[in-house]
């Protein structure tokens, strides 16, 4: 019943598991021990005093290296006999339809079986990754705000270039009855339209960058450091949103103070050499 649980044997890279007395080894493993495919292995547990004569009949490669270098899969009644466990198993694997639904499954089977079984979701199985995970895209968010905000410092010494450039016809706009509150909402609509620009052009330019990375596997991982051997990309729709709007908010807010400078602008000193 593997096969409709897991997706073990998609993972295969060499061989099967078809037979009695025999197993299938991680990639990493089998490079660390210089076995292959047809190699003699023996395996012990506290349980046995005789080690059982196995031989390798395929290898497999998950792309996680803490599965490919320490997992070893063999037939049910082999792994029985070795734990002297006769008809009776460890645990039981459950799969759902979508891997967000382990966690309410869980709540499910834990108040069904009570504290007689211990289940245990993938999210558990990997906390330790998903915490270095969680813990690095947040780092790498603040990182990205503040090389927005560098960004929109930039907009603002522009905008206060342009408010001086543009002194004079300042001055004509308020000698013609143009209001202070008029001045400042021409120059924050001037740096919300740049900052908004250069937002949704990085936007777009991220999304071509994203599906050529999700398509091609350019970069390869350190699989001892990260786990992974190539690295992984899923567009979320919140984290976009979350950084266009960040981009956006802080370039309107850099705007303000040109603005407000180019607002209080009194016309007849912005005229008087003019």
């Amino acid at each position: 019943m593997e096969r409709s649980v897991t997706r073990f044997f998609s993972y295969m890279s060499e061989g099967t598991l078809s037979r009695r007395e025999s197993i299938v080894i991680g990639s990493e493993l089998a490079k660390r021990a210089h076995l292959a495919v047809g190699s003699e292995v023996q395996l012990a547990t506290q349980f046995t005093k005789k080690p059982a004569l196995l031989t390798v009949e395929g290898i497999f490669s998950s792309g996680m290296y803490e599965y490919d270098a320490n997992l070893v899969f063999l037939n049910l009644p082999d792994a029985q006999e070795l734990y002297l466990m006769e008809k009776s198993v460890t645990g039981v694997s459950v799969s759902w339809e979508s891997a967000d639904a382990a966690v309410h499954g869980k709540r499910i089977l834990q108040k069904e079986f009570g504290r007689s079984f211990y289940v245990q979701s993938w999210m558990d199985l990997n906390k330790t990754f998903f915490s270095a995970l969680k813990l690095e895209k947040t780092v790498m968010f603040l990182i990205l705000a503040l090389i927005i905000l560098v960004a929109s410092l930039n907009i603002a010494g522009s905008l206060t270039i342009l408010v001086v450039n543009k002194t004079k016809d300042i001055g004509v706009l308020k000698a013609l009855g143009a209001t202070s509150y008029d001045v400042m909402k021409i120059f924050a609509w001037d740096g919300l339209a740049v900052g908004s620009l250069g937002a949704f052009a990085g936007l777009g330019l991220a999304g071509v960058l994203c599906f050529c990375l999700k398509k091609f596997s350019w970069f390869e991982l350190p699989k001892e450091i990260y786990y992974i051997e190539r690295l992984p990309v899923l567009l979320s729709v919140s984290d976009v949103i979350s950084v266009v709007l960040v981009a956006v908010f802080l370039s309107f807010i850099s705007s303000l103070y040109p603005a407000w400078t180019a607002g209080r602008l009194d016309p007849v000193k912005a005229l008087r050499y003019e």
